[in-house]
């Protein structure tokens, strides 16, 4: 039986290898070599898809990196964008306080450098975030009239330091910056009303030295404000919205105005604004109670004025009242002058009235030939609660400042002529009252205002000033009148 088994099992071998050959290692899948080819294609294949993984990987670890960079360079560009207006809001902020001691005339705790010339320096502003501030600002008040001033921030931070430099040019803040101001209405009748200007540093008036500034100015919206009517007007008109009108013989003109025009619409604004605070008298502490109708008042060596505060005043037409040396006239009531009241060329007035002033006869004669050395500030604070008359024949060189006040100017004859600048809530102007606006009371100031003529950052390297170096400032602080080029040839 075994034997059978065995047999048939042989039987079986032979019939499945007849040739009896080894027999190989088979498998389901192929041989063992076969296996073996598979695996390395297995692991061929693999390799190919290690390969572009690795190149998207470094893409997009090379991406990344870019993103970080430009992300890091961004955020340092916004970093030292805040650093420069960080630097730039310090030199405006120090303008500012530098401007203030101006006013109040306390530049002494500023470093002299030279006379009319000042210098500070503040280190070691902590503004946070690690950001550390250092302010210069120079002065230069030679020119009290003009001052010049420059100023320089400088932050340093972790991402290292920046500078802004800035210049700004002043002026005094007067009343007088037109001819004639008018808070309302400025109105003219008749037919020889007329407007231009003159500087009083070149002399008296005479029509060959005539300028073409001869502004005037109301800061009503309404249409007609400014109503020359058939005047003529050698300068310009500036309105707060309206438009002036002129009558049918009316003109606007200037030196560039072209033949023919009768109305040089170049030469008119409507942006016109002006701050016009009310006027206040004096102390009146220790002042002379009583003006003399006729006779001689003032000292002419004295460096301060005389005070006189009396209720009212007023003279007749034989009456001569002579002001020789500075006097100050403060007056609660009203003012009458129907004689003459004459200024030498070593005397001055200034008149403070808050009542009706009326000045007519032969008017008063300022001998001078210099408006400043007149200037009559009505101190009324009630719109149109007084009345300020200018009358009579003569010649009057004065400066008027009455904010709230009517101004009335009446000329006569031939000579009904006001030379200098007025300020009132309405101003009417009737027959021969030629008006001459004297320039230099531009530079008049009753307070220690300012207002920017010019504000500039220094940019380029060319104009940049050495504030690190306060002597060679000097040479920097100088008008832009004074070099046609400033920047290039300093």
């Amino acid at each position: 039986m075994d034997r059978e088994i065995k047999q048939s099992a042989t039987v079986r071998q032979s019939s499945s290898n007849p040739q009896n050959k080894p027999l190989h290692h088979t498998h389901q899948n192929g041989t063992f070599g076969e296996r073996i080819r598979a695996a390395r294609s297995i692991y061929s294949n693999k390799g190919s898809a290690i390969l572009p993984t690795l190149l998207i990987i470094m893409v997009i670890a090379a991406a990344g990196s870019t993103y970080l960079t430009m992300s890091f360079t961004e955020f340092k560009t916004a970093y030292r964008s805040q650093d420069l207006l960080a630097a730039l809001n310090l030199a405006e902020a120090d303008l500012e306080d530098v401007i203030l001691a101006m006013k109040h005339d306390t530049l002494s705790s500023s470093t002299p450098v030279a006379t009319g010339h000042y210098y500070r320096k503040e280190d070691n502003v902590y503004l946070g975030n690690g950001r550390v501030g250092t302010i210069k600002t120079y002065a230069s008040i030679l020119d009290t009239t003009a001052p010049i001033l420059f100023a320089e921030g400088e932050i340093t931070s972790k991402y290292g330091t920046v500078k802004k430099q800035l210049r700004v040019d002043l002026s005094s803040s007067g009343p007088f910056a037109n001819g004639l101001t008018a808070k309302d209405f400025i109105t003219w009748n008749g037919n020889n009303v007329y407007v231009d200007s003159y500087n009083s540093d070149d002399g008296d008036y005479v029509f060959s030295i005539r300028r073409d500034n001869g502004t005037v100015a109301s800061m009503s919206i309404v249409a007609g404000a400014v109503s020359p009517g058939n005047g003529d007007i050698y300068g310009y008109v500036a309105t707060r919205a309206g438009e002036p009108n002129f009558g049918p013989n009316g003109s606007l003109t200037g030196a560039d105005t072209p033949n023919g025009m009768k109305i040089d619409r170049s030469r008119i604004a409507k942006d016109f604004w002006a701050e016009l605070p009310d006027a206040s008298a004096p102390s009146t502490i220790g002042a002379l109670t009583l003006i003399p109708a006729s006779g001689t008042i003032g000292t002419p060596t004295a460096l301060s004025p005389t005070y006189y505060s009396v209720s009212s005043f007023s003279n007749n037409n034989n009456d001569t009242l002579v002001i020789d040396g500075p006097v100050v006239f403060v007056v609660e009531g009203d003012w009458t002058s129907k004689g003459e009241i004459q200024i030498t060329t070593r005397g001055s007035l200034e008149l403070y009235i808050s009542g009706d002033l009326d000045i007519g006869g032969n008017g008063t004669v300022n001998m001078t030939n210099i408006p400043e050395k007149l200037l009559v500030f009505g101190t009324n604070t009630v719109i149109n609660g007084q009345t300020i008359k200018i009358s009579g024949n003569g010649a009057i060189k004065a400066a008027v400042y009455a904010p709230n006040a009517n101004l009335e100017m009446k000329g006569g004859g031939n000579q009904g002529t006001f030379m200098g600048a007025a300020v009132a809530n309405q101003i009417t102007m009737t027959g021969n009252s030629n008006f001459h606006y004297d320039e230099a009371l531009k530079e008049y100031s009753f307070d220690t205002k300012y207002r920017i003529n010019r504000w500039r950052e220094l940019i380029e390297s060319d104009e940049r000033v050495p504030l690190d170096e306060p002597t060679q400032m000097i040479a920097h602080a100088v008008s832009y009148e004074e070099s046609d080029n400033y920047y290039t040839t300093n």
